[in-house]
């Protein structure tokens, strides 16, 4: 007696003696008290019964840690945990074992955590962490692509992706120069094979130039970039790069990007302290409010929303040394956050209806939610 289920938060689904997928929460700082000012601050509103957020799946909670992967027992418990490098780092940050890690986050015993220094120093609202359930399966398919809105596969950088910087220079167009005469799109890039095309960029978008005149067509991916360029100037790309494009997951391409700029935010860092090294109060003052890892999504390391500055330095703290290992279980989570925004759930706590769940009453539902999605899916 005593045991029970709990519910997948992706599918709804309830759980019990499963292989699962526990993330690590921490509730955001708009879930704090005074909740309605950081509303208004996080772009975030509730007119009745419907929540809007710039925020996707983030609004209430965040992310701490990559999932960790083991067996759930019928007591709520997470069993058989998978240990690898996101496990050693944990234990590492946290100065517990990843058993005792998983029991406070998955059960709510903070026995283990007295005397532990809090996950965000200055944040008591964010001192206790809770815990999102997933169904093991269920988290393997989410973290395996991204569907876009159309139905279309936007996991691969040859379909979808923004064309940043970076994503431009995989087809040979390097940073030329800046115009600071033009509004928006001031940063100018050229390829020397094809030289009658200018991409100005604002680091996210383009516009294009040919023989300098005007041509915005509205690039939003490689392909159509490419295929423009390819029509306009009756020159081909080679076939290798075009094949190699069209296998290359858009996330594992922002991880390198980020990369790089992690790198070269680190030598901007050592430039600035070298000229102050005996003030370093002045530093330390520059280095927190001023110069800070660069905040769009596809270049920096941080699991929390854009307004959750503190997750930078947790996530530094916490995979910092190790960074290069994550990628592939990092670049999976975040199609699984992608997906679990799709299918318009958020980030919480799991919940659980009766004591062990009822399946026949999730078939029953799911049967007819598969009709709908179907009808409208054919119509499209």
């Amino acid at each position: 007696m005593g045991d029970f289920n709990v519910s997948c938060g992706a599918s709804g689904i309830s759980m019990s003696n499963n292989e699962v997928v526990l993330v690590p929460l921490v509730p955001t700082y708009r879930y704090a008290p005074g909740t309605l000012r950081h509303i208004r601050d996080g772009m975030m509103s509730m007119p009745g019964s419907i929540i809007v957020s710039n925020e996707g799946c983030r609004v209430f909670f965040v992310p701490l840690t990559l999932p960790i992967f083991g067996t759930l027992d019928s007591y709520g418990h997470l069993e058989n945990i998978e240990q690898n490098v996101n496990t050693e780092c944990i234990e590492k940050h946290f100065d517990m074992s990843i058993d005792d890690f998983a029991q406070s986050v998955g059960y709510g015993d903070m026995e283990k955590w007295k005397g532990k220094k809090p996950i965000l120093a200055g944040s008591p609202e964010l001192e206790r962490p809770s815990g999102m359930w997933v169904h093991r399966k269920i988290y393997d398919l989410m973290s395996e692509k991204r569907i876009g809105e159309s139905g279309r596969d936007e996991t691969f950088i040859w379909d979808e992706g923004y064309l940043t910087p970076y994503v431009l220079g995989l087809i040979g167009f390097n940073f030329i120069k800046e115009d600071e005469s033009k509004e928006r799109y001031d940063n100018l890039f050229q390829n020397k094979d094809f030289p009658t095309i200018n991409i100005w960029s604002d680091e996210t978008w383009i516009r294009i130039e040919v023989k300098d005149k005007d041509e915005n067509g509205g690039f939003y991916n490689l392909k159509s970039l490419v295929s423009f360029i390819e029509k306009t100037t009756k020159k081909k790309f080679s076939v290798s790069l075009k094949e190699k494009l069209g296998k290359m997951r858009s996330k594992d391409v922002f991880f390198d990007e980020a990369l790089d700029s992690r790198k070269e935010h680190a030598k901007e860092i050592e430039q600035i302290k070298e000229p102050y090294k005996d003030e370093p109060e002045l530093v330390s003052t520059y280095l927190k409010y001023v110069c800070r890892i660069d905040n769009t999504a596809q270049t920096r390391f941080s699991f929390m929303s854009s307004r959750d500055h503190e997750g930078e330095k947790v996530f530094e703290s916490l995979y910092g040394s190790r960074i290069t290992e994550i990628k592939k279980p990092f670049v999976d989570f975040q199609y699984f956050l992608d997906n679990l925004f799709g299918i318009n759930r958020l980030l919480m706590p799991t919940f659980n209806g009766y004591q062990y769940g009822n399946h026949y009453a999730s078939k029953m539902v799911y049967q007819e939610a598969l009709k709908i999605v179907s009808r409208e899916t054919k119509n499209r």
